[in-house]
């Protein structure tokens, strides 16, 4: 079995989440990690670890088959994500409010995205994107390409807590 361990710099465990935890990170400020809890191709949430207490908290109701990558906004509104939702057959980049939980996918194409990391002032962000290879009506159908580096620039971010406008480098809009 899996566990969150939270240790300090001297070896001292603060607490253990017990479960199947994956991507952990922590808050701007330290006090709240952020974990995703449960078994893939299942129903994983989106877990709030309270540092100081160990008390946990599912964020929002939203249910995932897989979450890879989890990166804070650094303001604490918000948590960028690369996971896969029931509905979909590729990992794709999600927006999530915090504490509210509203999920706002940010990419909607047939690539794979992984491994997920913002700047400092979240202005950029960097993740893996992987074509994948598909199966047409008359056969297999080979990807295009190799798995690039995507980065993506932040140009408006409504107050709202909406995703905001994400657009790559070449300017194109990513809904």
């Amino acid at each position: 079995m899996n566990a969150l361990i939270v240790a300090t710099h001297n070896g001292s465990e603060l607490f253990a989440t017990p479960g199947r935890p994956t991507a952990p990170s922590w808050s701007p400020d330290g006090k709240v990690l952020v974990c995703a809890l449960g078994r893939i191709a299942e129903r994983i949430a989106l877990v709030e670890v309270q540092v100081q207490s160990g008390a946990e908290r599912e964020i929002g109701a939203w249910r995932w088959s897989n979450l890879d990558s989890i990166a804070w906004l650094p303001d604490g509104s918000g948590l960028m994500l690369t996971a896969r939702d029931q509905s979909s057959q590729q990992t794709q980049v999600w927006y999530v409010a915090y504490p509210s939980g509203e999920a706002h996918r940010v990419t909607n194409d047939l690539n794979e995205y992984q491994g997920l990391s913002l700047n400092a002032d979240a202005k950029a962000m960097v993740v893996v994107q992987s074509p994948l290879a598909r199966t047409g009506p008359t056969g297999p159908m080979a990807s295009v390409g190799r798995p690039t580096a995507s980065w993506f620039t932040a140009r408006t971010r409504a107050a709202t807590a909406t995703s905001g406008c994400w657009t790559s480098r070449a300017g194109r809009g990513i809904s």
